[in-house]
């Protein structure tokens, strides 16, 4: 299984217990410098036409949970978590946190990226290609486009809390 952990070093880097569990399971990709790098690496991973999964900084899977990844046939997987923000806590589901996706989703929508960078964001307060955008962004394009739908396992571990301000500025 390919497993990316996206991360910038600007809040400390990846969580210690997700550097610590993933260090020999995981290629770790700095981001640091760039609001788009995160959609550069993703854009990248899906034109490699592989299956992938992503494990961002502030996440923490079970082994289960990757196992799970690695036997479930379907096409596009995800791990929610709890989210607590400045409006309390909520449940993120579709999000990129920790998310698998396989190459028939890919062949499905080679496209995917073009897509994406197609929206036009010049009326809107938003950049399509901004970090902060890119999980909804997926999510929607692959439902409302395409009908595909996450496939949704277990909840897994997230660290961060993100009381009104983004952690990565």
């Amino acid at each position: 299984m390919n497993i990316y952990v996206p991360y910038v070093t600007n809040n400390g880097g990846p969580h210690s217990e997700t550097a610590a569990f993933l260090k020999d399971k995981a290629t770790f990709v700095n981001l640091t410098g760039d609001d788009g790098n995160y959609f550069r690496l993703v854009k990248m991973l899906w034109k490699k036409q592989e299956d992938f999964t992503i494990v961002e900084q502030d996440i923490l899977p079970a082994q289960k949970d990757l196992d799970d990844f690695d036997s479930c046939p379907e096409v596009w997987c995800c791990n929610p978590y709890d989210y607590e923000g400045k409006n309390g806590k909520s449940i993120a589901i579709a999000c990129l946190g920790c998310t698998r996706f396989r190459k028939g989703i890919i062949e499905q929508v080679p496209n995917l990226f073009e897509i994406i960078a197609s929206y036009d964001s010049g009326t809107m307060s938003w950049n399509q290609f901004h970090w902060v955008h890119l999980d909804g962004l997926i999510w929607r394009t692959l439902f409302y486009k395409f009908g595909l739908r996450a496939h949704i396992h277990d909840k897994v571990i997230h660290f961060h809390k993100y009381l009104g301000r983004s952690i990565y500025v």
